[in-house]
């Protein structure tokens, strides 16, 4: 996800302004070569879009190194920067921040409130770290701005690596080997029923995009007193199993859908309430069912053309 992030602000500000920075140029869980190279551009922002993450099998496999990996990522950027005196830093952080809660969307408030997910509890325990990290830098001296924007599901280009891809770049992947091998049978992890807000990478470049250009005065105005995070999502929830409907729709209904239900589901419904960003003027514009539709059709065009 954080490169397409990094393409997607180098192509709305320009390579001459944006150093945008892959694993092989620092390797960020190192605090050494973090604060060499914060030390060495002095940026005036930093997007910090780095993550180990995955869906939920990775997660349930790597909990360890997924919690030992963000916590050191996390520690070193936002130390450096805070360190070598970079004054904004915008957090990158996903729904999974928040507590279990499915009666409700989230709001800002419910950080902190409950317990995780159990399936992705130690990726959760390290972002909400990052969080209150921003906020504890803020506290310092108002020379400084860090924010952080938690973000629903994020689908769409360059999230799809395997095999740690969440659910909605899992379910592209199994329908278009479905349809490529010609079984048209595809199985679903758990039973179909949870409900995910997606939204798409584009729109979250956006969204970084506008929140850059946002005064803090303005920004912290809208916030609860000592925090910094805003949530972020597309307003349009489905669930697993409308999802996979919904894929299908493009193949005529060809597809044989099953579910597979001794595999865990995860939280039942982790939709945002994205209306503080709303009052500051943002909101995702793609549709989530057409994308998604749009995308099936390329991919598996893409497929089919080198069968």
């Amino acid at each position: 996800m954080g490169g397409a992030v990094s393409e997607g602000i180098v192509e709305n500000f320009g390579s001459s302004s944006v150093i945008s920075l892959s694993r092989g140029d620092c390797d960020l869980r190192s605090g050494s070569e973090t604060q060499k190279i914060i030390r060495k551009h002095k940026p005036d922002l930093i997007v910090l879009a780095a993550a180990n993450c995955g869906g939920i099998y990775y997660n349930i496999s790597n909990a360890l190194e997924l919690l030992y990996d963000n916590v050191k990522i996390q520690m070193n950027v936002i130390e450096s920067a805070e360190r070598y005196g970079v004054p904004r830093l915008l957090n990158v952080a996903s729904n999974c921040c928040y507590p279990k809660i499915v009666e409700r969307e989230i709001i800002e408030e419910d950080l902190e409130t409950g317990k995780f997910e159990k399936t992705n509890q130690m990726f959760s325990y390290a972002k909400v770290l990052g969080i209150k990290m921003c906020e504890a830098v803020n506290e310092v001296s108002d020379k400084f701005d860090y924010r952080s924007v938690i973000f629903s599901n994020i689908y769409g280009a360059n999230c799809s690596q395997q095999p740690r891809a969440h659910f909605a770049e899992a379910l592209m992947r199994k329908s278009i080997e479905a349809v490529v091998s010609g079984t048209f049978e595809l199985n679903v992890w758990g039973s179909g029923r949870p409900k995910r807000e997606l939204i798409h990478i584009d729109d979250v470049v956006s969204c970084i995009k506008f929140l850059i250009s946002v005064h803090g005065d303005r920004y912290f105005s809208g916030l609860t007193q000592g925090t910094a995070h805003i949530n972020c999502g597309s307003g349009q929830e489905y669930s697993i199993g409308e999802y996979a409907q919904i894929l299908n729709e493009v193949v005529s209904g060809e597809l044989h859908i099953t579910f597979d239900a001794n595999m865990p589901d995860g939280v039942q419904r982790k939709t945002l309430d994205s209306s503080r960003l709303k009052k500051l003027g943002f909101s995702a514009k793609i549709s989530v069912r057409e994308r998604l539709q749009q995308d099936f059709i390329e991919r598996l065009a893409g497929r089919l053309g080198r069968v």
